[in-house]
This record gives C-alpha cells, sequence and structure tokens, in this order.
C-alpha cells in the first residue's frame, strides 16, 4: 500500500467519525425537542374557545425546546377558566418530566374578559 491510498483512508475514517458526531448529535437534540414537545402538549392545554392574543418562543416550534410564552382571552368567567386548569393540573399531577409549564388567569379590567397566560420551559 502506498502513502497516498493510506491517507486518503486516513482522511475518510476522520470524515466519518465526523459524520457520526453529527448524526448523534443532531438526533438527540430532535428526541428532546420531541420528548419537550409531548409531555408540554400532555401537560398544558389550551383553553377551549380562547382566542391567541400572543405567542413568543425563542426555539424552533412552541411548546418544546426552550420557553414559550402565550396570551389567550376568553369571554368565559374567571371561576370557570381556572377550575377548567386546576382539573387539568389533576390530571397531570405526579408526572415527572424534563418540561415545567405554568397557567396564571387573570380578569382584564377594561373589558371584562379573561386572560390566561401559559408557560413552558424545556431543556434550556
Amino acid at each position: 500500500m502506498n502513502e497516498s491510498s493510506r491517507s486518503r483512508g486516513g482522511w475518510l475514517g476522520c470524515g466519518l467519525i465526523i459524520l457520526a458526531i453529527l448524526i448523534c448529535t443532531v438526533g438527540t437534540v430532535v428526541a428532546i425537542d420531541v420528548g419537550c414537545n409531548q409531555q408540554i402538549s400532555n401537560w398544558l392545554r389550551i383553553y377551549p374557545g380562547a382566542t391567541v392574543e400572543s405567542l413568543t418562543y425563542d426555539y424552533v416550534r412552541p411548546w418544546a425546546t426552550g420557553r414559550t410564552e402565550m396570551l389567550l382571552r376568553s369571554g368565559d368567567k374567571f371561576a370557570t377558566i381556572n377550575g377548567w386548569y386546576v382539573d387539568q393540573l389533576r390530571t397531570v399531577a405526579g408526572q415527572d418530566g424534563i418540561a415545567t409549564t405554568n397557567h396564571q388567569v387573570s380578569i382584564d379590567q377594561s373589558t371584562g374578559d379573561t386572560l390566561i397566560y401559559l408557560t413552558s420551559e424545556c431543556a434550556r
């Protein structure tokens, strides 16, 4: 075997190692993102009939890796909406995961509508 073919073989091996590292890294990131999305979608639901006032997120998509914030508005009463979220929390109580979620319900003093502020964080 001459020196030229050994050199090509060395570069090919190095390239394959770099490719394997890239594939593993991308696969891990995608798996974490999918896991975050599944947990958040299960734990933090959007109140039926509420309209989205704003949505911000700091990664590729909402309700997955990173932080997501959503503001919703509903004409339903505060007690009805807050009770709905309390019931939702009871169904997922005790479940562990890599995501954290939160909801806050308040009344818009200018319109009387109910505002719902939802947040999630995962793998930050």
